[in-house]
């Protein structure tokens, strides 16, 4: 077997994983707390708001690479379901920075400790050397991908 099949064979068996702990952690987390709730894009924003911290609309455009018309109809979107809100800059009154509302954060903190969990189920099957060698394995392979980004 190829590398390359080995990689995407080992993919599909990650994905199957993570959807089954994903399933498995939304069981035990709190009532009323719904990932459902937003689409793909819209967590998206809100990984983008907690990652750059009191963004602006332009920055929102510049990270997504979109016009500032989506920027602002997906942040409206956040606002009304309660998970972000507006705040007008004290240096310049034109502009506004979005921030994480309580509701916000509660998601992504719920969404990072299932992340958290699945990477617990993932890894239960390596021993401690194992789990060193995977963990710099990871690590390259995060670095490269975080420079074909840019």
């Amino acid at each position: 077997m190829q590398i390359e099949d080995l990689v995407v064979e080992t993919i599909e068996a990650i994905s199957c994983v993570m959807r089954q702990a994903v399933r498995e952690h939304r069981q035990k987390a709190e009532a009323g707390t719904d990932l459902c709730a937003l689409t793909l894009t819209q967590l998206h924003y809100l990984h983008a708001v907690r990652e750059l911290g009191r963004p602006t609309f332009r920055d929102l455009v510049e990270k997504f690479q979109v016009k500032k018309s989506t920027v602002t109809a997906i942040v409206q979107k956040l606002v009304q379901k309660g998970y972000v809100y507006k705040c007008q800059s004290q240096e310049d009154l034109r502009v506004y920075h979005i921030h994480l509302a309580p509701k916000g954060e509660q998601l992504i903190q719920l969404e990072d400790e299932g992340y958290r969990y699945f990477a617990k189920q993932l890894t239960a099957c390596l021993d401690e050397t194992e789990r060193k060698q995977f963990a710099m394995m990871l690590q390259k392979i995060n670095t490269k991908a975080h420079e074909n980004r840019k």
